[in-house]
């Protein structure tokens, strides 16, 4: 499935950025920073603030996020692979949108240094300082049949085709970073398999985080303290506070969850995120669980080291209809996780 990685910043604190994504270094969660007054990400440094890998073999990328520019003449999105990037993204100082190619592990901060090359660009004035606007970069990563394709706002601003949108590697596109002094909310990553529409442009699209309110149909690991449910409900990890645990394999947590947020609205995809670590070597594996009318749908296995991270399980579709989520089909689910192994 296309649908990669989805992020809202919600429900995690700084101290938390090395469980979901690759790297950081000037990367802060701040509170009320984003768009809908939740939290956000605040760079602030010019240049690369925060990377994730994605498992994807895709030579297509769709980066997309809410964007609010701390300051023009800075970069904002980078797409490549390894230590090769391919494409640079950047707020030019006349407001214009530019898409560029450096050198292969470079990061554009003025915007013509390093011997990179201006590949393609939107008319000036579009962008300013303060301003959330919704911004999608779709790239084709070729050497002579690469593309790129920028929305803001879901308005086509820059269109480019026949580009040589590649500098090393094998042309794969499973790398981004977001940088810049820029605040950043409602972050999707989509890959150009599968079948639309998560093959290409989603839309201004909202993520937001959804917390346990109730026990489930199960609760087969044993809290720590109080119910199963309570153990996993925080805002923010608190790892060793409150936790549940499963002793052998076979054994599962599944809560009901707060509402989808707007009614009525399209659903593009559930990412469930399990804040899980092992508590001694040997094997041991959890998989997500989605409940639908009853049935629990378990995820691929997922293997915890013995420290914490988020693991992160994508379902751009109901397991339980094989078609899009609705909002009462989400209201309705429950979602948890299941030791494997």
């Amino acid at each position: 499935m296309a649908l990669l990685f989805m992020d809202s910043f919600d429900h995690y604190a700084t101290a938390d950025i090395l469980e979901k994504w690759t790297a950081h270094t000037s990367a802060t969660i701040v509170a009320g920073a984003g768009r809908n007054s939740t939290a956000g990400y605040r760079g602030s440094a010019a240049s690369r603030n925060i990377s994730k890998g994605l498992n994807t073999s895709s030579t297509t990328i769709i980066l997309a996020a809410a964007v609010k520019l701390g300051a023009l003449n800075q970069a904002f999105f980078n797409i490549g692979e390894a230590t090769v990037t391919h494409l640079v993204a950047f707020a030019a100082a006349d407001g214009a949108i530019q898409i560029w190619r450096p050198t292969v592990g470079g990061w554009i901060s003025t915007g013509t240094g390093g011997g990179a090359t201006m590949i393609a660009t939107s008319v000036p004035g579009l962008l300013s300082v303060g301003v959330y606007g919704h911004l999608q970069v779709k790239v084709v990563i070729d050497d002579t049949a690469g593309s790129v394709d920028v929305r803001l706002n879901d308005a086509a601003v820059v269109t480019g085709s026949s580009l040589d949108t590649r500098n090393a590697g094998s042309g794969l596109g499973n790398l981004i970073y977001i940088g810049g002094q820029h605040d950043i909310d409602d972050v999707w990553v989509c890959d150009g398999t599968g079948p639309a529409p998560w093959n290409t442009f989603l839309g201004d699209c909202r993520v937001d985080a959804r917390y346990p309110t109730a026990a489930g149909a199960t609760t087969g690991w044993a809290p720590s303290a109080g119910a199963n449910w309570q153990c996993v409900d925080e805002t923010a990890p608190n790892d060793d506070t409150d936790y549940t645990v499963a002793a052998a394999a076979g054994v599962t947590d599944t809560f009901t969850v707060q509402d989808a947020p707007v009614a009525g609205a399209a659903i593009y995809g559930v990412q469930l995120n399990l804040s899980a670590k092992k508590t001694d070597a040997g094997a041991a594996s959890i998989a997500a669980v989605i409940r639908h009318s009853g049935v629990d749908y378990v995820g691929a296995d997922l293997n915890p080291s013995t420290v914490y991270a988020v693991h992160q399980h994508i379902a751009a579709t109901n397991p339980g209809t094989a078609a899009q989520w609705t909002d009462a089909g989400f209201n309705a689910a429950e979602f948890g996780y299941r030791r494997t192994v």
